[in-house]
């Protein structure tokens, strides 16, 4: 394929015939990637990219800049062949049989997961709300948003730790209106000369139900292609609406484009394209300390302690083996522990088996947490 376009995260697959596998996946996914057989070209040698794809002798050969997510795909396994996956800065190499469900997952993880990619995408709003803290109801303007948090303009400041509720109407919203529960980190006076302007700073609840978090992230993709539209044509963006709310314009109306024009902006079906991506990466866990009682997993929005959970564990080329499980504890960055319930008899067998020589493998690590498996999860209750 062609060189990725810029914007989008590249990937790279390299190999003399072997990954035509993968080749299938990457072109499943929809993600513009660069195929090479044999040496990189000069322009692929001096490209950063996101994520490599390769056997190990391709891989040990690979000079390129920056830090991309080094992927390798094998029939073999050794201790000498791990350590020296892991001095060329190898993250994962994924032992055959694999389940394309299981690269599929893996290479989602590579390209879509991660804070600089998802969490702290922020665009700027300037269309109004409401919040409401206690009986407390204010008008305010919605001047940037993301998965995590906002910022919001108000005639009234709110102190800090207060939890409120941020109604976002359908005007705003892309035609639904919802709300979501967030708490004050900052709020303080605008520096303008004029009293009753005050900018707020505000986390969301990180746990909001399905829907909520769906709707945030339309509501994020749809003003990716700018702010809301400010009165006598002037652009928006934080600073700009800190100060129209100072200077006492009035409220941004909102944006003029309507839903269809949206729709036919090719960028905009892409990042759309982008959005559900990362819907189904939310639900592939990368587990480890795997075990018969349970396992840790990759933190999701989707995962809630108490929950009951339905997970299919991608061990092998062969069908999944699906499991229930609860939610055990939430340990942050660390992951999510689940605990497996209702084992038959078989599955308790084929756990005990993959325990031996799990699929996946972080080169260089050793001991319990050596190998990980990709699983889906398939149902989520309570």
């Amino acid at each position: 394929m062609d060189a990725p376009q810029k914007g989008i995260a590249k990937s790279l697959l390299v190999h003399d015939g072997e990954l035509d596998d993968l080749r299938e996946v990457l072109e499943g996914i929809g993600t513009p990637f660069v195929e090479r057989r044999g040496a990189l070209s000069a322009d692929e040698r001096n490209t950063e990219w996101s994520v490599i794809l390769s056997t190990p002798n391709r891989m040990l050969s690979l000079r390129v800049p920056g830090t991309p997510v080094r992927i390798v795909v094998t029939d073999q396994d050794s201790k000498t062949l791990r350590n020296s996956l892991h001095r060329a800065d190898t993250k994962i190499m994924v032992r055959r049989p694999v389940h394309p469900t299981a690269l599929r997952g893996l290479i989602l993880h590579a390209l879509y997961r991660g804070p600089e990619k998802r969490q702290n995408q922020r665009v700027a709003v300037g269309a109004p709300v409401r919040l409401r803290a206690g009986l407390r109801q204010l008008p305010g303007i919605l001047a940037d948003v993301s998965i995590g948090g906002c910022g919001l303009i108000a005639a009234q400041p709110l102190s800090p730790g207060k939890s409120f509720s941020l109604s976002i109407p359908g005007e705003v919203a892309p035609g639904k209106a919802y709300s979501l529960k967030a708490r004050v980190l900052s709020s303080g006076q605008v520096e303008s000369g004029r009293a009753g302007t005050y900018a707020i700073h505000a986390v969301f609840d990180p746990t909001p139900s399905q829907r909520k978090l769906k709707l945030l992230k339309e509501t994020i993709l749809a003003y990716r292609s700018g702010p809301a539209t400010l009165p006598k044509g002037e652009r928006a963006n934080s600073s700009v609406l800190r100060g129209v709310a100072a200077r006492g314009l009035g409220t941004p109306a909102p944006a003029t484009s309507s839903a269809s024009e949206r729709r036919e902006d090719p960028r905009l079906e892409i990042e759309q394209r982008v959005v559900a991506l990362d819907e189904e990466v939310d639900r592939m866990l990368m587990g480890k300390d795997i075990s018969i009682g349970g396992m840790r997993v990759s933190p999701s929005p989707h995962l809630t302690r108490g929950g009951n959970v339905k997970l299919a564990l991608h061990l092998n080329g062969g069908s999944p083996l699906v499991l229930a499980a609860r939610v055990h504890r939430d340990d942050g960055e660390r992951g999510v522990v689940l605990r497996f319930h209702q084992l038959s008899a078989e599955a308790s067998s084929t756990l005990m088996n993959v325990m031996e020589s799990m699929p996946v493998v972080a080169p260089g690590a050793s001991g319990s947490d050596a190998g990980y498996v990709v699983s889906e999860l398939l149902e989520v209750n309570g």
